[in-house]
């Protein structure tokens, strides 16, 4: 599904009232219907039957007043609070204000500017959001670009302090729609409903967790504008993992699940070897090989047996010696994906291995943890590449990549890693909530599947041991990397049903099989 910004939406509508002759009037019916129908299995879920609706000056509050009629019509109890005189009303606004206003006595609005009537239009709000009362948000859409002050961040305030359940229009008010910042208050609602397409701000976080549920809302755009508009990034839908993972044949054989080089783990930290090579067999590798230094073989070869360990040499201030560079090489020239970086450190040794190993492989790789910490802080290593890259930062390692600070990467988001993207000529997958993935031909997908429980120690190392196995089973890298986060969201919810506090990265790993089987097979 595509997502948009507040600006490729308002050149959707207006293509549609111009080159398709449908009035914004009537747009805004159907969203309203769309929207009332949504709002009518919300409160009958809950044995709900009044609806409190708080509505702007705006279009997403002519979407509120629309609402409201239909509700009526359904014989609902329905209480309206215009934040705004009705003389400040425009266009589609105003025409529901007035057809509403024939209908029912329940509307509350501003008669004028003085503090007085403000304080009483809100005490009145306070009183009528007694239990058993459906909220339904319409103060302020997509395109709000200020920060939310005055009898609205109060009205804010009310909405979010009391018991009712909270149904937003299109965005919760207070969310920005193209960046998804909070701009200084917002609703939490429980459930929103956005029309046609999800807005950035609907995907990205901090909005993103001020929707509840977020519902997409046909509201008649002809699909034929929808297939040829432009968009920000596309949102990953199990349908589209199902398209690009290759499924398992009755025929198959190890070589049919690729071979994984996995170059990864110190002393202290072998953990992070195995979790991806781990990973990387419950994702269909056929075959997985931990090459390390020979003081840790016994070690891998206890905790993995599955695993096929590859012991090197090293000298004693712990640079590969010409024997092992001689046995990586051959085990690169049998691999389909390299794995290099988790668990690995940050000393001259490893990063004149990193050296070595851009030099000599033109093997698919995958570069997390270490590998990018030694790429930031030996930027002319990124002359060394000769195969694709698929790169995978949190915001911090982002933020030493980029010479940026981590609040500007998780405010820029899909900026940032479109941009880096294509300077580095490789895919890159930006960890967090909301991850964000692009490669260097400027393709985009948002991923929405995982939970807070998969914040935790080696999470990271299982999804760069999903993405090297998946590298094999698709066609290109950004499918890999965007299959991936996406089944190791899946595959983190599955482990977050037991609960997710306690959540280990080796749940996730457990899980796998359940998520492949739920997805692909």
């Amino acid at each position: 599904m595509k997502i948009v910004t507040n600006e490729q939406m308002s050149a959707l509508d207006q293509s549609t009232i111009k080159d398709y002759n449908i009035p914004g009037i009537l747009l805004m019916e159907h969203a309203s219907l769309a929207l009332m129908k949504e709002a009518v299995r919300f409160s009958r879920n809950r044995k709900i039957n009044r609806f409190l609706i708080c509505c702007g000056p705006g279009n997403n509050g002519g979407d509120g007043l629309a609402l409201a009629r239909h509700l009526i019509r359904q014989q609902k109890e329905v209480h309206l609070f215009l934040f705004s005189t009705p003389d400040k009303l425009r266009d589609e606004c105003l025409e529901n204000y007035k057809m509403l206003t024939r209908q029912t006595e329940y509307v509350y609005w501003l008669k004028g500017n003085q503090d007085i009537d403000k304080k009483a239009l809100l005490k009145l709000l306070k009183e009528k959001m007694v239990k058993q009362t459906v909220v339904v948000d319409a103060l302020f859409g997509t395109g709000l670009d200020r920060l939310v002050d005055g009898i609205f961040s109060q009205a804010i305030d009310k909405i979010n302090q009391s018991d009712c359940p909270v149904i937003s229009v299109d965005i919760p008010s207070g969310i920005q729609g193209n960046t998804g910042r909070v701009l200084g208050n917002s609703v939490k609602a429980d459930i929103t409903v956005s029309f046609q397409l999800p807005k950035a701000g609907n995907v990205l976080y901090p909005g993103a967790a001020c929707n509840g549920i977020l519902k997409i809302a046909d509201i008649g755009i002809p699909n034929k504008l929808i297939e040829n508009t432009s968009y920000l990034a596309m949102k990953t839908e199990s349908k589209h993992i199902k398209e690009w993972v290759r499924c398992c044949q009755k025929n198959d054989h190890k070589g049919h699940g690729g071979t994984i080089l996995v170059l990864a783990g110190t002393k202290g930290m072998t953990g992070a070897a195995v979790l991806a090579a781990k990973a990387a067999f419950r994702s269909g590798a056929g075959l997985v090989r931990i090459a390390c230094e020979e003081q840790l073989n016994c070690i891998y070869e206890q905790m993995f047996p599955e695993a096929t360990t590859i012991a090197y040499s090293v000298n004693e201030y712990g640079y590969l010696t010409c024997e092992a560079k001689k046995c990586l090489e051959e085990q690169i020239s049998i691999a389909d994906a390299i794995i290099a970086g988790p668990g690995w450190g940050k000393s001259k040794s490893r990063a004149d291995y990193l050296e070595f190993l851009l030099d000599v492989s033109e093997k698919p790789m995958v570069l997390d943890a270490d590998a990018l910490n030694l790429l930031s802080e030996n930027q002319r290593l990124f002359l060394h590449k000769k195969s694709p890259w698929i790169m995978t930062p949190h915001p911090g390692e982002m933020a030493r990549l980029t010479g940026l600070s981590a609040e500007d990467v998780n405010s820029n988001r899909i900026e940032i890693t479109k941009k880096y993207a294509e300077k580095w000529q490789s895919t890159i997958l930006l960890k967090g909530a909301g991850t964000v993935i692009s490669d260097h031909h400027g393709e985009v997908w948002i991923n929405t599947t995982g939970n807070p429980g998969m914040a935790t120690g080696g999470s990271g190392d299982v999804l760069t041991g999903i993405i090297a196995s998946l590298y094999h089973r698709t066609n290109t890298a950004i499918h890999a990397a965007t299959a991936a986060a996406y089944l190791h969201g899946v595959s983190g919810d599955m482990a977050a049903s037991c609960g997710m506090t306690g959540t280990i990265a080796s749940d996730l790993i457990d899980f796998l099989p359940k998520a492949f089987k739920k997805i692909i097979e």
